[in-house]
């Protein structure tokens, strides 16, 4: 039994994960400046795309990029492909 997820609970995590992006983009463009929101945007985009062809990619500079090394999810505790986003 594989227990996968519904369409709409998927919507919903990608959401709230833009939600929480925009917020953190509007505060550094009003703490630092429009400048650096843009700056940190187009580095989150270029980390983003796959950096090789025909192997699978690890996106582990875009994960530091975005300071969620620290967190540990299920598919990095079950290390199981099926779990992955």
């Amino acid at each position: 039994m594989q227990n996968k997820k519904h369409p709409a609970q998927i919507i919903q995590e990608l959401q709230k994960l833009y939600a929480q992006e925009q917020m953190t983009m509007q505060s550094v463009a009003s703490l630092y400046g429009s400048g650096l929101a843009m700056q940190l945007t187009n580095e989150r985009i270029l980390f983003g795309q796959p950096q090789r062809l025909q192997t699978p990619s690890s996106y582990i500079h875009l994960e530091v990029a975005m300071n969620k090394l620290t967190d540990i999810d299920y598919c990095d505790y079950m290390n199981q492909p099926q779990y992955e986003l």
